[in-house]
Protein backbone atom coordinates (compact mmCIF):
# COMPACT_ATOMS: atom_id res chain seq x y z
CA UNK A 1 0.00 0.00 0.00
CA UNK A 2 0.83 3.53 -0.75
CA UNK A 3 0.44 6.28 1.59
CA UNK A 4 0.82 10.25 0.14
CA UNK A 5 2.60 12.12 2.87
CA UNK A 6 4.43 15.44 2.96
CA UNK A 7 2.17 17.32 0.46
CA UNK A 8 0.94 21.63 0.41
CA UNK A 9 -1.87 22.26 2.90
CA UNK A 10 -4.07 22.54 0.49
CA UNK A 11 -3.68 19.08 -1.16
CA UNK A 12 -2.41 17.04 2.15
CA UNK A 13 -6.56 16.83 3.25
CA UNK A 14 -7.21 14.82 -0.02
CA UNK A 15 -4.73 12.36 0.62
CA UNK A 16 -5.23 11.82 4.19
CA UNK A 17 -6.15 8.43 5.63
CA UNK A 18 -6.03 7.33 1.89
CA UNK A 19 -3.91 4.30 0.88
CA UNK A 20 -3.08 3.24 -2.87
CA UNK A 21 -2.18 -0.20 -4.20
CA UNK A 22 -0.13 0.69 -6.85
CA UNK A 23 1.66 4.28 -8.36
CA UNK A 24 -1.07 3.87 -11.12
CA UNK A 25 -3.99 4.10 -8.84
CA UNK A 26 -2.40 7.28 -6.88
CA UNK A 27 -1.69 9.03 -10.46
CA UNK A 28 -5.17 8.47 -11.28
CA UNK A 29 -7.02 9.73 -8.35
CA UNK A 30 -4.69 13.01 -8.31
CA UNK A 31 -5.69 13.17 -11.85
CA UNK A 32 -9.45 12.64 -11.73
CA UNK A 33 -9.41 14.77 -8.64
CA UNK A 34 -8.13 17.59 -10.76
CA UNK A 35 -10.53 17.27 -13.31
CA UNK A 36 -13.64 17.33 -10.92
CA UNK A 37 -12.24 20.52 -9.36
CA UNK A 38 -11.33 22.20 -12.68
CA UNK A 39 -14.91 21.63 -13.58
CA UNK A 40 -15.68 23.65 -9.90
CA UNK A 41 -13.78 26.13 -10.28
CA UNK A 42 -15.95 28.69 -12.30
CA UNK A 43 -16.41 32.69 -11.56
CA UNK A 44 -20.02 31.30 -9.92
CA UNK A 45 -18.20 28.74 -7.77
CA UNK A 46 -15.67 31.39 -6.52
CA UNK A 47 -18.08 33.56 -4.81
CA UNK A 48 -19.04 30.25 -2.76
CA UNK A 49 -16.13 28.26 -2.43
CA UNK A 50 -13.31 31.16 -2.41
CA UNK A 51 -10.28 28.42 -1.44
CA UNK A 52 -11.13 26.20 -4.18
CA UNK A 53 -8.45 27.71 -6.43
CA UNK A 54 -5.81 27.36 -3.79
CA UNK A 55 -6.94 23.83 -3.35
CA UNK A 56 -6.50 23.17 -7.32
CA UNK A 57 -3.37 24.78 -7.11
CA UNK A 58 -2.17 22.54 -4.17
CA UNK A 59 -3.34 19.56 -5.38
CA UNK A 60 -1.44 20.23 -9.14
CA UNK A 61 1.84 20.97 -6.86
CA UNK A 62 1.00 17.47 -5.26
CA UNK A 63 0.58 15.96 -8.42
CA UNK A 64 4.00 17.05 -10.20
CA UNK A 65 5.59 15.97 -6.81
CA UNK A 66 3.82 11.97 -7.32
CA UNK A 67 4.64 12.24 -11.14
CA UNK A 68 8.38 12.84 -10.08
CA UNK A 69 8.81 10.59 -7.33
CA UNK A 70 6.90 7.15 -9.34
Amino acid sequence: MIRVEGLPDGAAELFADRAFCSPRCLRAFGLESLETLDGLDTPAARAVVTDLHELYRGLAKAFAQILSET
